[in-house]
């Protein structure tokens, strides 16, 4: 928990016997309310206090309706990619920085941004 500090809305830890997939579905349902299956994008480490995490990364476009399920969430606000609040959480900070490095890396292999 990061108190004054945005997050991403749908993000949580692989159970036993999960795959990452399973992981994203699950979490979709549980903290929008919805039921769909994102592209993986791949893995990036994030660095927390004392430990480093390996964080299965997905992407999903749904025009909802969102059902928000407390407590999981207390709200939810979408932003475009150049308008991103300057208060993240240090974890979100850094996967939204190896998701650019990803994007940049693509647009140098010459593939559409």
């Amino acid at each position: 928990m990061a108190a004054g500090l945005w997050d991403s809305a749908c993000s949580g830890h692989v159970q036993p016997g999960e795959s990452y997939l399973d992981a994203a579905v699950r979490e979709l349902e549980e903290e929008l309310g919805i039921r769909a299956e994102p592209e993986f994008l791949g893995t990036c480490q994030v660095a927390g206090v004392g430990e480093i995490e390996l964080c299965g990364v997905h992407t999903l476009e749904h025009e909802g309706p969102f059902v928000l399920q407390p407590p999981e969430l207390a709200g939810l606000c979408v932003f475009r990619r150049d308008e991103l609040p300057a208060s993240l959480t240090p974890a979100l900070a850094q996967v939204l920085e190896w998701l650019g490095d990803r994007r940049r890396q693509s647009i140098d292999r010459g593939a559409p941004a």
